[in-house]
């Protein structure tokens, strides 16, 4: 699969050294977790679903932001990315399920909700 534009993002260990190199070299020093949350009340969410979550990079600002009781899902195309995944969710106190599956136009649960029979 190394002529997918994904393959760099199979290995966790390489996707989270690339993020640290990035982020260490950006002439651009704000973290984009926190720009991209820095307006939204979060606190009274309970299911969070990051599609294309890879190693669990959201979930590190995002578990302070929710509700105690909050509960995430993730979905990558790499297997490899579950367990960072849900290393990163079960570190801030939080339970989660990873789904491996790559992404389509159509997503095969309800709109507006997480994955049913997770939880």
């Amino acid at each position: 699969m190394k002529s997918s534009p994904l393959w760099p993002y199979q290995s966790p260990v390489i996707h989270e050294t690339v993020s640290a190199i990035l982020r260490q070299r950006s002439t651009n020093k704000s973290d984009v977790r926190e720009v991209a949350l820095r307006d939204l009340d979060l606190s009274s969410a309970k299911s969070i679903l990051d599609l294309g979550c890879g190693f669990g990079f959201m979930e590190e600002s995002l578990a302070t932001r929710v509700a105690p009781d909050a509960r995430f899902v993730g979905v990558d195309a790499w297997p490899a990315n579950e367990r960072p995944f849900l290393e990163k969710v079960t570190a801030n106190g939080r339970t989660g399920r990873f789904v491996c599956m790559r992404l389509a136009p159509e997503l095969p649960w309800p709109e507006s909700s997480c994955p049913t029979g997770f939880f």
